[in-house]
């Protein structure tokens, strides 16, 4: 019915609004960033375990086409894993802000929040 998938339509966009105004832009930025390290950083431990087997010229290795398809390659990869986590973050409640007393119970929640971002993104 129609009608029907107009109210579940709306449903899930007042949905993910909710979940958008309740999340701390900080807190979205700080793991955007912290991902963006992550695969940057893995890409510069695997170029330097490849360079380290091979004699050729360095600054010729720094300036390759290659080098430069490598980094958009791992910027389009920081940029899929900072989406999948951030919609589970979004779905999981992650994001949203907390009062600055945290109880055992509290972080409780924070760890399983964080493991089922890891849950949701990792397939």
């Amino acid at each position: 019915n129609a009608g029907d998938e107009k109210k579940g339509s709306k449903a899930m966009s007042s949905f993910i609004g909710r979940r958008i105004r309740r999340a701390d832009e900080r807190m979205v930025v700080r793991d955007a960033i912290t991902a963006t390290c992550y695969v940057y950083l893995r890409y510069f431990v695997y170029a330097v375990a490849q360079s380290l087997g091979q004699h050729d010229d360095a600054v010729h290795g720094l300036l390759s086409e290659q080098l430069l398809v490598n980094l958009t390659g791992s910027l389009s990869s920081a940029t899929v894993l900072i989406s999948y986590w951030t919609g589970a973050g979004l779905v999981n409640r992650s994001f949203e802000k907390r009062h600055p007393y945290v109880s055992s119970t509290t972080m409780h929640n924070s760890c399983l929040q964080v493991l089922s971002s890891v849950m949701l993104v990792c397939p």
